[in-house]
């Protein structure tokens, strides 16, 4: 039982542990997120975005968890988990279905509608990058 017991883990085993609990997390949080943009959007006609900044500080805070860590490695997987959990949340937000979010041409497809120039769609880029920058400055302890 000693994975559980963060305290008696080298370094290297509370970076794996941050890896495998992170990895899941952002999956879990990018799909709640999703949910949770569609339901905001059925009930108020718009797109919510702003939720994804909730979703890098909840991946932050897992991080900062379990792994414990002051390297920039830490940081560095808080941006990519960061960057995961939104796509999936772009996934399913842009009307995909939950099976989508394994499909690598849908992840492209939405952001590349990010990038088509709307301004609805610039401030949902905006609170996007946000997100993953919350993300990599808070996954690891300074």
């Amino acid at each position: 039982m000693e994975i559980f017991n963060t305290h008696r883990l080298t370094q290297k085993q509370r970076f794996n542990a941050a890896v495998v609990v992170g990895a899941v997390a952002s999956i879990v949080i990018g799909i709640a997120t999703g949910y949770i943009r569609i339901l905001i959007g059925t009930t108020t006609g718009f797109d919510f975005s702003f939720v994804s900044i909730g979703a890098g500080y909840a991946i932050a805070y897992v991080l900062r968890k379990v792994g414990r860590g002051v390297q920039v490695k830490f940081s560095i997987l808080g941006g990519i988990l960061g960057f995961i959990a939104v796509s999936i949340s772009n996934v399913l937000a842009f009307g995909f279905p939950l099976s989508f979010i394994l499909n690598v041409s849908a992840h492209l497809n939405v952001w590349l509608n990010l990038f088509s120039g709307n301004l609805n769609t610039v401030l949902m880029l905006v609170y996007q990058v946000a997100a993953i920058y919350i993300a990599y400055t808070q996954s690891r302890i300074v």
